[in-house]
């Protein structure tokens, strides 16, 4: 085989293996907003109001509900939702949440959105 050949096929099988690479990637990234219900539920319910999670009287606290974040993705963009959950602040507990389960959890604020 040429040089040259050689050199298109190994170029050919470098762009085929980049382009099947985002596909078989995708969807094992792919968030799971069931995943995180526990933490949810353990957790996020305390402070902000979460259906069917939270106990009444949770409005005098300044967390907002999860379904006012979901539907303001102006003001809680999936980016500042990532980075508010990166690091533990007051008032909110200290958990340090792994990046799967923020993104999961911005998955679930996002599920809650009116459609």
């Amino acid at each position: 085989m040429r040089r040259s050949s050689l050199f298109t096929v190994i170029s050919k099988a470098a762009t085929i293996s980049l382009l099947l690479v985002p596909a078989m990637v995708g969807p094992l990234a792919a968030a799971d907003p069931n995943s995180v219900k526990g933490l949810v539920a353990d957790n996020c319910s305390r402070c902000h109001l979460v259906p069917p999670y939270s106990k009444s009287g949770l409005e005098s606290l300044n967390a907002p509900p999860f379904k006012e974040m979901a539907n303001r993705p102006d003001l809680y963009t999936a980016g500042r939702l990532r980075s508010f959950l990166q690091k533990p602040h007051y008032p909110m507990a200290p958990i340090l949440l792994s990046a799967k389960d923020i993104d999961n959890l911005v998955a679930f604020i996002q599920s809650m959105r009116d459609r």
